[in-house]
């Protein structure tokens, strides 16, 4: 089960889930929770439309395949949405309580939120990852040095140990 912070790294997970035939190996399945605090974002990423720009960096073929184009979009096929469940949710109170094996919160916690509220709510998202499950943070974000329930893989990715 995925956890992702809402726009389009959901849609990007399925694309890829799909078109590079994972889902054809028959012990693995995909389900991919997306949430967040503003009703308004999380509705306009359930919509799955972009623009024709925003999309220039999926592969051509990739994007025939997985959306349809309209006058001044394109927009999610519905296999590419089945996986998807959209929740409003606000990580500083309230998480899934499903367990997790990739959880990606890019340029949020590490961002904007101040030291004493970020471990709490890192400590909540360890919780929810199952033991050797992957946390994926921005580029630029790095867990807090004090911070050791889960180990550095690379540049913005850490594995909770167990």
């Amino acid at each position: 089960m995925l956890h992702f912070e809402v726009r389009s790294v959901g849609y990007t997970l399925s694309i890829i889930w799909y078109l590079a035939k994972l889902s054809q190996i028959s012990h693995l399945s995909l389900r991919i929770i997306a949430t967040d605090a503003n009703a308004y974002l999380l509705e306009r990423a359930r919509t799955g439309y972009y623009q024709w720009g925003s999309l220039t960096e999926i592969p051509s073929d990739w994007l025939a395949q997985a959306f349809t184009k309209s006058d001044k979009f394109y927009c999610i096929r519905p296999e590419f949405r089945e996986a998807i469940e959209f929740k409003q949710q606000d990580i500083r109170t309230t998480m899934p309580s499903e367990s997790f094996h990739l959880i990606l919160c890019r340029n949020l916690v590490l961002t904007y939120f101040d030291a004493d509220l970020q471990q709490k709510v890192l400590s909540r998202i360890v919780k929810r990852l199952v033991p050797g499950g992957v946390f994926v943070v921005g580029s630029h974000e790095a867990l807090p040095s004090n911070f050791r329930q889960m180990q550095a893989v690379q540049l913005g990715v850490y594995r909770k140990e167990g």
